[in-house]
Formats: structure tokens, sequence, C-alpha cells
């Protein structure tokens, strides 16, 4: 139920840790866009500083990949008219790769996935809205509701 949704917390941030669980890299999935968050701008880059981990391989690589599901608008959905994702979530996560100072990849797997955790290097971070449960605070980490 899409009323659900959006009361339920952003986790904005379930994120770069969670796609700390290791595994290879595998190609983007299906319908995946690029997104253009900006590599300049006047904030501070974090990748300009020192990294390490997950958020160094984000940063070598230029660009971190993120996760969108296009059918919940306002929060994302996909600009026919543009062939460009908008909406809160791609905001932040736009904010997001800004403040690394990396672009951004859209890709758009089943919901189930994200969910189930283990993400196996697919992509880097999530940013939605999502029901906390037990189940899924054993393989995500939330922000504060």
């Amino acid at each position: 139920m899409k009323a659900m949704r959006y009361s339920a917390p952003l986790f904005a941030g379930l994120l770069l840790l969670a796609a700390c669980q290791g595994g290879s890299p595998s190609p983007s999935a299906a319908g995946s866009a690029a997104g253009s968050a900006g590599g300049s701008g006047a904030a501070a880059k974090v990748c300009a500083g020192d990294t390490s981990g997950e958020l160094k391989k984000i940063c070598d690589k230029g660009k971190i990949t993120a996760f969108t599901d296009p059918a919940y608008p306002p929060q994302s959905f996909l600009d026919e008219a543009t062939g460009k994702y908008k909406g809160f979530d791609i905001d932040v996560t736009n904010e997001i790769a800004k403040r690394l100072g990396v672009d951004v990849e859209f890709i758009t797997p089943a919901f189930d996935a994200v969910v189930a955790g283990d993400w196996s290097g697919r992509w880097d971070m999530a940013v939605g809205s999502v029901t906390i449960t037990e189940d899924r605070k054993k393989v995500l980490d939330f922000t504060a509701p």
C-alpha cells in the first residue's frame, strides 16, 4: 500500500554500509539509467579526502550505483518526457553523490532484492521509504525513524 510506504522512515543511508557485504560486482540490471549528480559543485567532496573500504571503491570508480523503484511518485518515478528519474529519493541520492564528488547510476531491480540484503556488489546504496521490521534489521542498516 502506497500510504504505508510513504509513512515509513527514509532510509537514506541504508546505503553504503549495507553494501559492505562483499561479493563481486555484477552488471547493472535491465532498466538501468545513468543519472548525473555532478562531480562538480561548491560542496566539500568526501572523495577528495582519505577514504577506505567500500567508500574508497566508490570514489575510485567515480560513481555510486543506487537502487531506485520508479513506481512510487512522488518519491521516485521515471519522467517519460525526459527519460530521467525524478522525485524526493532521487534528489537525496543525487545530493549524496554530489557531496561525495561522484556521479550516480540508478538501477531498478525488484524491491524484494533490496530488502533481502546481501546485495553482493550489485549496487552501493538505496534511498527510499520502507517499513522497518526485525527481519530487515538483520540485513539492512536503517537511519533513526
